[in-house]
């Protein structure tokens, strides 16, 4: 019995695997040709059309290169040279300038927002008063999202904190963290006046110029007339999403850039202020920009410096970048000398899955495959059946055909612009807010959803009318995600 159990003792896969050598450590090279195999790999599970990817290892930069098409249709390849949106992956760079006019003694971190912008008004009267330019970003002023308004009226960055008094709350100031764009681009208003420059030029200036960043851009006229840029996807890969013009949040998600140009914004990051021997970036500027300053998830023991998201367990720092047909991330480890960046044409997380084998591969020597991880990005992508134009709904309730006509008019929000109701036909109403349109589906009473479609996807918008005196409609309230429901008055007919 005790031979038959050292028998099955000897043949256990435990002991087999303490007694197996050990496998030799993986050259570079190889992790780079394993990273770069499962890189296309994935991408083609994912349907992602195209992608393109910078690593720094051992302080240097080891790989940037192009994975598939920047454009799908004329079959065009993503090259070094093929121009991205990185979208929020542009706070990084306010930050620097910021860091920069702080240290130049023009701005502090603790000032109020109005000693720089006087007019900074805020639906909260304490919040307006009280925000200090760390708070603006680090993102904890408690102001809603608001993302919607950005495919709404375009509002001119300069009118923008005009606007804000008439924007929702979530929460109170300074109680959570709450991810802004408006207040980042707040926030370059602020570097703008006290430096007298706009934030294009500021950005041209005193980031692109001296770390060489020749292909990289803050404006939309230049990704425009840029030779190679990218067609931007939904996560099908192949329905194309027309290309967004920032300009009005720029200091938040305008920036454009080649890999090439990533690549060295990458290598400087990672050597913590330094490129190719030469201080970009002091050590106390670096630190502070990447610092934990604000909380962001506490269980995770996640944080948020000065554009970056800060992991103290795990030792990164880290930010994604999207726009509505395209996403980025790029991430750091310092002390271990790593730092990846990825740029992919199309609404993905699949950066995320590679940027965490990433890590793993040339940080920890771990080969191993996340199955679940996988499985949740592949099945994200696996692209949807074809969603129909919404049906036009047919009205049925007597009340709210004989009111039909007192609906039909155009409503406005001072920071929101306009919504139109319309009645194509007898039993059916429509509803217009900007590219957002669609028809109108009765639920009870006064209470109605728009079933609109656009370039983006498709979207339900619920409403109610607000009865005015006698007969007469007052306005409208309406609720748009990431938004307290937003009143829009009544302000004429529609013809």
């Amino acid at each position: 019995m005790r031979l038959l159990l050292a028998l099955l003792l000897l043949g256990s896969p435990a002991l087999l695997a303490q007694n197996r050598p050990a496998p030799a450590p993986r050259t570079t090279a190889q992790q780079l040709a394993y990273f770069l195999q499962l890189t296309d790999s994935l991408r083609q599970k994912t349907h992602n059309p195209g992608l393109a990817v910078a690593i720094v290892k051992d302080r240097k930069l080891l790989y940037k290169g192009g994975l598939g098409y920047r454009d799908v249709a004329r079959k065009l390849p993503v090259t070094t040279n093929t121009l991205f949106e990185i979208g929020s992956c542009t706070k990084a760079f306010t930050g620097v300038i910021a860091a920069q006019l702080v240290q130049e003694k023009l701005l502090s971190w603790d000032d109020r927002v109005r000693q720089h912008l006087p007019e900074f008004k805020l639906s909260d009267d304490y919040a307006g008063a009280n925000a200090t330019l760390r708070d603006l970003f680090t993102h904890r002023v408690g102001l809603d999202q608001h993302y919607y308004l950005q495919y709404g009226p375009r509002i001119a960055r300069q009118e923008l904190i005009g606007k804000l008094p008439y924007l929702s709350f979530k929460g109170t100031f300074r109680e959570n963290f709450l991810y802004n764009n408006l207040l980042y681009t707040v926030a370059g208003l602020a570097e703008e006046r006290a430096a007298h420059l706009s934030w294009e030029e500021l950005v041209r200036t005193r980031i692109f110029r001296p770390l060489g960043m020749s292909s990289s851009f803050a404006t939309f006229e230049e990704f425009q007339k840029y030779p190679e840029p990218t067609v931007s996807y939904r996560p099908d890969g192949r329905t194309v999403v027309p290309a967004l013009d920032m300009a009005d949040m720029a200091p938040a998600g305008s920036i454009t850039s080649t890999i090439t140009d990533m690549a060295r914004w990458l290598e400087m990051l990672v050597n913590q202020g330094t490129l190719e021997g030469k201080e970009f970036l002091s050590p106390r500027q670096f630190a502070y920009l990447t610092s934990p300053l604000t909380v962001r998830n506490a269980p995770e023991e996640i944080f948020y410096g000065i554009g970056w998201d800060v992991d103290t367990r795990r030792r990164i720092i880290y930010h994604d970048g999207r726009t509505a047909g395209q996403s980025s991330r790029i991430l750091l480890a310092p002390q271990s000398g790593f730092g990846i960046v990825i740029m992919c044409n199309q609404q993905t997380e699949l950066q995320n899955l590679l940027i965490r084998y990433a890590t793993n591969i040339f940080v920890d020597g771990n080969y191993g495959k996340m199955a679940d991880f996988e499985q949740f990005v592949v099945a994200k992508a696996q692209p949807a059946p074809t969603a129909p134009a919404p049906a036009a709904g047919l009205l049925h309730d007597p009340q709210v055909l004989a009111a039909a006509d007192q609906y039909v008019g155009t409503y406005a929000h001072p920071a929101y612009g306009t919504i139109t109701l319309s009645r194509p036909a007898k039993k059916q109403l429509a509803f217009a807010y900007y590219d957002f349109k669609g028809p109108i589906k009765h639920n009870s009473g006064l209470n109605f959803t728009a079933l609109t479609s656009h370039y983006t996807g498709n979207d339900q918008f619920d409403f109610r009318i607000l009865p005015g005196p006698g007969q007469s409609v007052a306005g409208i309230e309406v609720r748009f995600p990431y938004s307290q429901p937003l009143v829009f008055t009544k302000v004429g007919a529609v013809p």
